[in-house]
């Protein structure tokens, strides 16, 4: 079983000469119930689904042009209780409004905004 927390998004940069820009989201992943858990996090970990019906895949934080401190991406191995804690980056509307936040990696995890 996984706990997780999330902060509020934050805009980090704007596209120039598009309708898009970059928002980081603060995630915690808990280890609540397993002995051990493998974490991979990549592309296909979790999903942001905007109010507007469009869904967004986190980024590969190395194939960015700027650097973010305390990515979450990679292998990680939790024991019961412990965490990881990180910032995942999507590229979104610039009209984005968070709806709901899914995380698809091991547990399926579903939070609303």
């Amino acid at each position: 079983t996984l706990f997780i927390k999330l902060q509020e998004p934050q805009d980090i940069e704007n596209i120039s000469n598009s309708n898009q820009k970059f928002i980081l989201l603060e995630v915690e992943i808990i280890n609540a119930a397993s002995t051990e858990l493998l974490l991979s996090i990549n592309d296909k970990s979790a999903e942001f689904l905007s109010a507007e019906g469009f869904n967004y895949e986190p980024l590969n934080p190395s194939e960015l042009n700027f650097q973010i401190d305390n990515t979450l991406w990679g292998n990680f191995k939790l024991k019961k209780n412990q965490m990881v804690k990180g910032n995942l980056i999507f590229k979104v509307k610039n009209s984005f409004l968070p709806k709901t936040f899914e995380w698809n990696g091991s547990d399926r995890v579903v939070i609303n905004f």
